[in-house]
């Protein structure tokens, strides 16, 4: 099967193009803390500080709204979506503990934009597993799941209508570096859920690459090799937020130890149906990538951590943009 990957990659990577485009535009949203972003149906939702909180807010022609999640915290790994009635919706996971920088023993919840409610998903859980990264689509939910005691996530598809999940091929788990000691493991995160596709990054082993699923028995295809960062004299990406519009997927990435010191980013786009993969090179860094229609918004920020993005603090602001992204 690694071969067969491999092989699909390469078929993907005939039609690459790359072409520099610097950001383009500005909507006006200042941030003054890191953030995960997600934009849908003209929405774009971030996490802002709010008094002595991080509380997740929708902004829409130009008005924020400060969103009603549970619990002080903010809003972890959200994903703008729909319920089965086609309303726009944030799914985002909750945490109980945190140890040592890991969440743990997370369950998912759903915010209705328009109604300005938050629920629960409704997804039963193993006792001491945890539920993150979760993206909704006409009411089905993919997440993955920790289960309790293991370090390798599984990929997993709820359905509204059975209220059962089924588990989804996963990336390979891989090998462990010499020197990753009792650090070994493979997750899943920033999912994103289409009609017949669903994508994530799959990060084993600190390696991260954006691997898709076709709906419902299609086997699982890695589409990020990174040839445009070594390119550029980049040794390792970062991959973030894998966005699917039908049959194309979009996301963002950026180089962590690159040659001269530059740091590039990049927002590739990979066409399922064409075979086909395009990029836009940017000069400087980017962070947290969303695709809404035919715009793309990133996090830009002046300040940049090779292993964490953009640093977004009162005294070194960073804002969301419009960028140009690859053109079909």
């Amino acid at each position: 099967m690694r071969r067969a990957l491999r092989r699909s990659c390469l078929v993907l990577l005939v039609c690459l193009g790359a072409s520099p485009a610097p950001a383009a535009g500005q909507d006006g949203i200042t941030l003054t803390t890191s953030t995960w972003i997600d934009a849908l149906d003209g929405w774009v939702a971030f996490n802002r500080n709010v008094g002595d909180n991080v509380k997740p807010v929708a902004w829409r022609n130009g008005r924020e709204r400060v969103l009603p999640a549970a619990g002080a915290g903010k809003a972890r790994n959200f994903d703008l979506g729909t319920d089965a009635n086609g309303r726009t919706v944030m799914a985002y996971e909750r945490c109980s503990d945190e140890l040592a920088g890991v969440y743990t023993r997370c369950h998912i919840r759903v915010i209705d934009l328009a109604a300005n409610t938050d629920r629960a998903a409704g997804i039963r859980r193993p006792r001491g597993a945890s539920d993150h990264s979760p993206s909704m689509w006409r009411g089905r939910i993919a997440f993955a799941r920790t289960p309790r005691g293991e370090g390798h996530d599984r990929v997993l598809l709820w359905s509204p209508t059975t209220g059962r999940t089924t588990a989804l091929p996963r990336g390979p788990v891989g090998s462990c570096p010499p020197d990753c000691g009792s650090l070994r493991s493979a997750r899943a995160y920033d999912l994103d859920l289409g009609p017949s596709l669903v994508a994530y990054v799959w990060d084993a082993n600190f390696t991260s690459e954006v691997w898709v699923h076709r709906l419902p028995g299609g086997r699982p295809i890695r589409l990020s090799d990174n040839p445009i960062g070594a390119r550029d004299g980049c040794r390792g990406t970062i991959e973030f937020n894998p966005t699917v519009q039908g049959s194309v997927v979009w996301w963002g990435t950026y180089g962590q130890f690159c040659d001269g010191g530059r740091i590039p980013a990049y927002v590739i786009r990979v066409s399922l149906a064409e075979r086909s993969m395009r990029a836009t090179t940017f000069a400087g860094p980017i962070g947290g990538f969303a695709r809404d229609g035919a715009r793309s918004y990133a996090v830009v920020g002046s300040i940049f951590d090779s292993l964490s993005g953009p640093i977004c603090a009162p005294e070194t602001p960073c804002t969301v943009r419009r960028v140009d992204s690859p053109r079909p």
